[in-house]
């Protein structure tokens, strides 16, 4: 049972800015709980304050009471709690310890003295269980995205707690590995496991989900359970700022016309991975400006290594392209194009949010006097405003996610390359990521989507690119009469 009684708290420098405030909820045993709402509602604050984080990791202004199967977290700390509560984050890299996956998925018994042989016994019984058993024994550096997430459900499993708290599991993952997380999921509910998710994707939690809680602003405002969250219809959940239980979300085809400007022709573009067959080959392909590309593929297709050429991040790339007639080299195409990646936290650098916003100005040579202005502008647009003055990795991820969108759109280049823009986001980020693409296709630029958010592809793209293997697998048009070619292409997986 998990009881969290009258809480409130402020993160430790944010006083005038409640995280959480009065919250009252109870979770039954064996009961998964899902916590919804905007980028920075609170949903993450109240993950720590079940497995010790705050005030461990997180100090702050607390009060009220929580309690984690008798345990007190805050009593307790993080190393009293882990052996009660298993935490996949966000960013599963930020909680591995070892270099080898198998040491990882040793290292929470090894921490309690369990013997070698018993240890050896688990990690092939979890494998087993969780279908990653070629995972086992690799590098984590080279594990993609999803394979690392899979090793951490993999050592919350391990360590057989009897909670488990999730932080945004599926913001990173693709289609296949999503699925491979419901598996995990209906294995721990069958354990009767009691399971804290937050997260903004739901059409991998449907018929799992016991409970479903919006917050907003540090509150509670809904809680739906039983026959009211199986009645629960999309457009409610759309009205609520919430995305729905169905895969295809019933977001509107994007239907406006676009003006098509300049292009971007690839007479070819080549690329492969030292000692692999892996890389991208790609020949006579060009796109117009004005128009959004989304750019699909199972994972380890290509996706992101053909942002990467097409970029010129990727070296040792062989290309012949050519922008609006003009021909450019490989090396400057650097010049032309601006990214969002996947990760933002890479490409994030000043001291405030404000900052990161000046400085693309101050490269642009922008009227010093303007500049204040247009920040401001932008800070609005994208609803920054409360946050200016906090440093950018203090931020949640869909608030980073944002500001790196805005950074893009700042960078004044002809071609702009998006992987997984909308990861992290919820209904109405999402919406609103959509408008600002769509505004950057009105100014006629060449937009690429690699994304995995239905919703956003159907509600913001114009195009299909389809990558196997490293080529175009498939292409064409997307409108009411093809949406359901794109559907079924994700529901396949």
């Amino acid at each position: 049972m998990i009881e969290i009684r009258n809480v409130s708290f402020s993160y430790e420098g944010a006083e005038q800015r409640p995280a959480l405030t009065n919250i009252n909820l109870q979770v039954a045993d064996g009961e998964l709980v899902v916590l919804a709402g905007g980028s920075g509602c609170g949903k993450t604050t109240i993950t720590r304050l079940l497995n010790g984080l705050i005030p461990d990791g997180f100090p702050g202004d607390f009060t009220g009471s929580v309690s984690v199967n008798g345990k007190n977290p805050q009593e307790e700390k993080a190393i009293g709690m882990s052996r009660i509560v298993g935490s996949v984050f966000q960013n599963p890299k930020s909680q591995f310890f070892n270099i080898n996956s198998r040491n990882e998925l040793a290292f929470p018994l090894e921490n309690r003295g369990v013997p070698r042989s018993e240890i050896l016994q688990k990690i092939e019984d979890i494998g087993e269980k969780l279908h990653m058993k070629p995972l086992i024994g690799r590098n984590m550096f080279h594990l993609s995205g999803g394979e690392k997430q899979k090793i951490a459900f993999a050592s919350a499993s391990m360590a057989e707690s009897d909670v488990l708290v999730l932080d945004e599991p599926s913001s990173n993952l693709d289609m296949e590995a999503v699925r491979d997380l419901r598996r995990v999921l209906q294995i721990w509910k069958q354990e009767g496991k009691t399971i804290i998710i937050s997260e903004h994707r739901f059409f991998f939690l449907k018929d799992l989900a016991d409970t479903l809680v919006l917050m907003d602003n540090g509150k509670i405002k809904t809680i739906w359970r039983g026959e009211a969250l199986k009645n629960l219809t999309a457009e409610t959940m759309h009205r609520e700022g919430l995305r729905s239980f169905e895969l295809s979300g019933g977001s509107d085809i994007w239907k406006r016309p676009t003006r098509e400007t300049g292009e971007l022709a690839v007479r070819y573009l080549h690329f492969s991975y030292p000692d692999s067959d892996r890389g991208i080959h790609m020949e006579e392909v060009s796109f117009v400006g004005g128009r959004v590309v989304a750019v699909i593929g199972r994972n380890g297709a290509g996706k992101s290594t053909f942002l990467r050429c097409l970029s010129g991040l990727q070296k040792h790339t062989e290309a012949a392209v050519t922008l609006s007639g003009k021909a450019v080299p490989t090396h400057q195409m650097l010049a032309h194009t601006a990214m969002v990646m996947q990760d933002v936290n890479h490409q994030l650098f000043s001291d405030t949010v404000e900052n990161e916003l000046l400085f693309e100005l101050k490269r642009r040579k922008f009227p010093k006097k303007q500049r204040k202005e247009e920040v401001n502008r932008w800070l609005k647009e994208i609803q920054l405003e409360s946050v200016k003055d906090q440093h950018p990795m203090s931020v949640s991820g869909g608030q980073k996610q944002r500001l790196a969108i805005a950074v893009a759109a700042l960078a004044e280049k002809d071609v702009i390359l998006f992987d997984e823009p909308t990861s992290g986001l919820d209904y109405v980020h999402m919406k609103q990521v959509s408008g600002l693409i769509r505004k950057l296709a009105e100014a006629g630029k060449i937009i690429f989507i690699v994304s995995h958010d239905l919703d956003l592809l159907l509600s913001t793209c114009d195009d299909v690119l389809l990558i196997e293997n490293g080529c175009v697998g498939d292409r064409y048009s997307l409108s009411e009469d093809t949406q359901h070619e794109l559907i079924h292409w994700f529901q396949s997986l």
